[in-house]
C-alpha cells in the first residue's frame, strides 16, 4: 500500500513533465502568454521570409526578404520602433501599449495584437477590419520548431492568418496572393 502511494504522485508528476515538453503538437497549459510577447519589440532585430507568390500582381516577389525594426522615438513615455515590411520595404510605427502591440495607421494607434490572448477573442483594429486569435501550440517553420503560437485571423478584407510565436515573433503570414514563413532569425 505505501508503495503505491508514492508512485503514484511520482507517475502523476512525470505525466505533467512530459505534457509541458512533449512532442511538437503538444499544447503547454501552465504558461501565461501575453500579447506583447508574440511580438518582441527589439531595436535592430531583423526577420528574414521566405515568400511563394501566387499568380502575377501581388505585393510580395517570390525570394528571401526581411523584416526590420530600428529605434524610433518617445511618444508620451512609450518607446515606439519603426517595423520595415518583408513584402514591399514600407514602413510602420509599432509600440507597447501594456499588454497589446499596437501600430500608427492614418495617424491614429490601432491595437494589432489584443489581450486576453485567448480562443476565439475578437477585437476590431480599425472600422470593418477584426481580427481573432486561434491557439495553435507548437509550429515549424524553416528557422525552427517554437511552442506558444497563435494564429491571428482577419475577418473580412483581405482574409490574411498571421501566425506569431511568444519571443520570436511572426513566423508566417498566408495571404490570397503569397505564403512567407520565417527563415532566419535575428533578435537583439
Amino acid at each position: 500500500m505505501k508503495l503505491t502511494l508514492v508512485l503514484l504522485p511520482l507517475t502523476l508528476a512525470a505525466c505533467q513533465k512530459n505534457a509541458n515538453e512533449g512532442p511538437v503538437g503538444v499544447v503547454t497549459v501552465d504558461s501565461i502568454v501575453h500579447a506583447r510577447e508574440l511580438q518582441p519589440l527589439a531595436a535592430n532585430s531583423r526577420w528574414t521570409y521566405q515568400v511563394s507568390v501566387a499568380g502575377e500582381g501581388g505585393p510580395c516577389a517570390a525570394g528571401d526578404h526581411s523584416s526590420t525594426l530600428e529605434p524610433g522615438k518617445l511618444v508620451t513615455e512609450q518607446a515606439v520602433f519603426t517595423q520595415t515590411s518583408f513584402c514591399d520595404d514600407s514602413k510602420v510605427q509599432v509600440s507597447r501599449a501594456g499588454d497589446q502591440i499596437q501600430e500608427l495607421v492614418d495617424g491614429s494607434w490601432r491595437t494589432t495584437l489584443a489581450m486576453p490572448l485567448q480562443e476565439g477573442v475578437t477585437w476590431e483594429s480599425a472600422p470593418g477590419k477584426r481580427f481573432h486569435w486561434h491557439r495553435i501550440g507548437w509550429v515549424k517553420v524553416l528557422a525552427g520548431t517554437f511552442p506558444e503560437c497563435w494564429e491571428r485571423i482577419e475577418e473580412g478584407g483581405s482574409n490574411r492568418a498571421r501566425v506569431y510565436c511568444a519571443g520570436v515573433g511572426l513566423v508566417s503570414e498566408v495571404a490570397p496572393e503569397y505564403v512567407a514563413e520565417l527563415k532566419e532569425l535575428a533578435l537583439r
